[in-house]
């Protein structure tokens, strides 16, 4: 997994995995690693999530505002 950038310092994401059609985020508070994918979240919400990912800014509050529990069960 790539280590989560975090710009502003505020995050709760530790790193993350992007693939063709998913992403993979390890937070801070869980030795869980969450499986986001077209299919559970959505491809645009995906999308959304690997640009936050790369830049390093904003993935924590994004997950939170739009598929906070859409990950693969």
């Amino acid at each position: 997994m790539e280590i989560y950038n975090d710009i502003g310092s505020d995050s709760g994401v530790v790193s993350f995995q992007t693939a063709a059609d998913s992403i993979s985020i390890k937070f801070k508070k869980s030795d869980q690693v969450y499986k986001y994918t077209y299919a559970s979240a959505g491809a645009k919400n995906i999308e959304a999530m690997k640009l936050r990912a790369i830049s390093g800014d904003g993935l924590n509050s994004y997950i939170l505002r739009n598929v906070q529990n859409k990950f693969v069960k």
